[in-house]
């Protein structure tokens, strides 16, 4: 037998073991199939693009272009992203083929699905999970809204997810090497992740402190040459839109509420009663859209939200039967850790692509749950894992061709002005919105954007302000921008509270999308379907 022959026969037989594998793991297999096919379905159809993965993409684009790993020429390099991977991901494209970072994230979102499956479905062989307990972690994963939507809109939270379920994976299984590089590609995914590195190095040590002590530094030594290059460049690691976003989301935070128990109390109390009922929604099948409107549903919200409550149950049984095992101690730290630090830190009503990782590791332990009750029954395991499947795929038919004329929307309004706008802006003249993604993205001109995300003269300029005046409408009074992009209530909001800076502008464009938002039982809401373009006349 020569060579080629014996290639050939061994790839034969590494396909054929490979067939007999997805045929006896065929909820992996049903899982895989539907995270590819419904994530290409959704990148073909909708072209969906979320407004903050254009602004970490710009950085690459700018880095592309010779400016600098920066948002816009015109101001001292800025750190405007969270997410480090979120830009590296992009800038490798966007050095070969300029304007394919958004496409590049998306193909990484395709593939971080396949690798997010199968390393949930491992640790659910860790722990011995049959085929029918596995079928909703993994059908879960492919179809939930969030796991799709932010990943195949251009963010990073498909990587993200895949990087601490992987990781997740390793730590139980106490590899050292593995577990240090996830960890530090972790910290790299998200700066919140600090919440998973922390427990897993933790419980590691408690197991053993030697591995912990290796992983740690494994996971040091992956970040360093970040944080050394930030240091340099930037002069601090600290992400610019964490200090804009400091001042304006939290500005009640524990510092106004710490000279008394009881006030800290109190101020516990109004977070949690904030976060009751968005909490839950984020939970509930059809309910979790934050921009859908359910008009006539087909399963009104109190009936609906009964599955979020057979999903945390389920999860609660699943961490309830490992409470002896200390290897999966750091994924219950993890939910704990973060279930505190978002009610009492994070803005109810957004950061929602920050929970696809929380509800990943809450899945499993729902698997876990399945698991533990189908040993009493398994016509209630098959009845869960079936019913549970469906619903938390039941938007799909409903929620894609809503986001399919979102995007009409965007490339409709927001995409045209940005463009306009690069082709007429001149140099040193200055564009101030709130909406700095496609603005930035497609007018690449110097953007004081509000609250500050991607420039330090808007930072600057709201960094020790009042409450009260930390808004859009005191930033352009303050700096008198060239160019203004609005949309109508800000527009209003600004002849309200600002006069005579208002006259000072002449209305130069205005665009406006008839885009219905109306689909069978469903209604999105968008607050950008109208912006008015206008320009400071001296």
């Amino acid at each position: 037998m020569n060579i080629h022959s014996f290639k050939t026969l061994k790839s034969a037989h590494l396909l054929n073991n490979l067939l007999i594998y997805l045929k006896v793991n065929w909820a992996l297999t049903i899982g895989l199939f539907l995270a590819v096919s419904v994530r290409l379905t959704f990148w073909i159809y909708t072209d969906r693009t979320w407004e903050d993965a254009l602004i970490t993409t710009t950085h690459a684009m700018s880095a592309a272009e010779g400016i600098g790993l920066t948002h816009h020429a015109g101001e001292p390099p800025i750190h405007g992203f969270t997410s480090v991977l979120s830009v590296l991901i992009p800038l490798v494209a966007e050095v070969t083929v300029s304007g394919s970072g958004i496409f590049f994230l998306k193909l990484c979102s395709v593939i971080a699905s396949v690798l997010t499956l199968i390393y949930a479905h491992s640790i659910g062989q860790k722990y011995n999970l049959d085929q029918w307990s596995s079928l909703f972690v993994l059908v879960f994963l492919a179809c939930d809204y969030q796991h799709i939507f932010y990943g195949m809109a251009g963010m990073e939270t498909q990587v993200a997810v895949a990087i601490i379920v992987a990781g997740a994976f390793y730590v139980i299984n106490r590899a050292t090497i593995p577990s240090g590089i996830c960890l530090g590609l972790a910290l790299l995914a998200r700066p919140d992740f600090v919440l998973w590195v922390a427990p897993a190095l933790f419980f590691l040590g408690v197991y053993n402190w030697k591995i912990a002590r290796n992983s740690g530094i494994i996971a040091f030594l992956v970040t360093l040459p970040w944080l050394i290059f930030t240091l340099l460049y930037y002069g601090s690691p600290v992400p610019n839109p964490i200090k804009a976003k400091a001042g304006f989301y939290f500005q009640d935070q524990l510092t106004e509420h710490s000279s008394k128990l009881a006030e800290w109390m109190h101020w516990i109390g109004v977070r949690l009663d904030m976060h009751r009922l968005q909490t839950w929604k984020m939970l509930t099948p059809l309910y979790n859209v934050n921009s859908a409107i359910i008009i006539d549903p087909p399963i009104r919200f109190r009936y609906a939200i009964i599955f979020a409550f057979i999903f945390v149950t389920l999860a609660l049984i699943g961490i309830w039967t490992k409470r002896r095992s200390l290897e999966f101690y750091p994924i219950i730290g993890y939910l704990g850790i973060y279930l505190v630090y978002r009610v009492l830190f994070v803005f109810p009503f957004y950061f929602d692509w920050y929970l696809p990782p929380f509800t990943a590791f809450l899945v499993l332990c729902a698997g876990l749950g399945i698991h533990r009750l189908g040993k009493a029954s398994w016509q209630v395991k098959r009845g869960l894992a079936i019913v549970l499947s469906l619903a938390y795929a039941f938007h799909i038919p409903f929620t894609f061709p809503l986001e399919q004329r979102v995007q009409s929307i965007e490339n409709q309004v927001r995409r045209p002005l940005g463009e306009y706008l690069g082709q007429v802006i001149q140099p040193g003249e200055a564009i101030t919105s709130e909406s700095s993604g496609y603005i930035g993205y497609y007018s690449r001109g110097l953007l004081w954007d509000f609250p500050g995300l991607t420039s330090h003269t808007s930072r600057q300029v709201l960094e020790n302000v009042p409450p009260e005046d930390n808004n859009l409408y005191y930033l352009i009074a303050q700096l008198e921008p060239t160019w203004i992009v609005l949309r109508p209530n800000e527009r209003d909001e600004l002849a309200r509270m600002y006069p005579e800076i208002y006259a000072k502008y002449r209305v130069h464009k205005h665009l406006k999308s008839e885009v219905d938002l109306n689909y069978l039982f469903m209604s999105y809401t968008s607050i950008d379907q109208e912006f008015w373009l206008m320009r400071r006349e001296d």
